[in-house]
Order: C-alpha cells, then structure tokens, then sequence
C-alpha cells in the first residue's frame, strides 16, 4: 500500500481564506499564552491535580496554531496533504521536545499527537464539506 502525500491537482486557497486561516493561527496563540498565564499558576497554587492539561495545553494549542499559520503564509501548502503537513508538525515538535526543551515530558508528546489526531480531523472534514465555498471565497 502506497501511502499518498503529494496531492494530484493541488489546492489553491483564495486570499480570504488565508486571511482567515491567519487570524485563526494568531488567535490560537494568544489563547495558548492566556491559558498558560492564568490557568496553570491557578491549578498550580491551588494543588489541583488535572490529569497534567496546565502543563500540555501550550503544545494542545500549538499543532493547530501551526497548522493554520502554515496554510496562510505557505504558497506550496496546497501541493501536499493536510495530513502530511501535520505530521511534519508534530515531528518537529516532538523533535523540539528532545532537543531544546529543558525537560522532556512524555505528557507534552501525547498532547502534541492527540492534538496533531483532531487537527487533522477537522481540517480534512473542514476541506470536505467547504470545498466548494472555498473556491467561490
């Protein structure tokens, strides 16, 4: 079984929809900021145990916030699958987790591979059912 990476008629995203896919990406990162700014020192200094989400929810944020800033800004985003430029995020970030981050936690590579799972699935039920209105954007 060949497994399909390179699409055979690439996807080409209107203006708007990278527009929107960049304000989707930004958004996502401020949320990731305020979250870790203010959810964890409160889980923190309370000693609530939440199955450790205060610690991943910056790596649960950053698959997708990746994902739609690559979709704006990459001219050749439409050349490969989404899954494939979703799996390259994930490698790198798991790849980040062994090699620049201070302390490696297995919890924060799960977070990156369930996050990089329903990324993936939004994206590809997303391109699905919009197809035809993003053509018209």
């Amino acid at each position: 079984m060949k497994i399909q990476y390179k699409l055979t008629k690439p996807i080409v995203l209107p203006a708007k929809a990278r527009v929107y896919s960049f304000l989707l990406s930004l958004f996502l990162f401020v949320g990731s900021l305020v979250i870790s700014y203010t959810y964890r020192p409160y889980i923190y200094s309370h000693h609530i145990y939440d199955l450790h989400l205060a610690d991943s929810f910056s790596d649960l944020f950053a698959v997708p916030a990746m994902a739609f800033f690559q979709i704006a800004t990459n001219k050749d985003f439409g050349k490969y699958t989404i899954g494939f430029h979703i799996m390259i995020i994930c490698i790198f970030l798991i790849l980040y987790e062994f090699l620049i981050s201070a302390i490696t936690d297995v919890y924060d590579m799960i977070a990156v591979i369930v996050s990089g799972v329903f990324t993936w699935l939004i994206l590809r039920l997303a391109m699905k059912k919009y197809k035809h209105k993003l053509e018209k954007l």
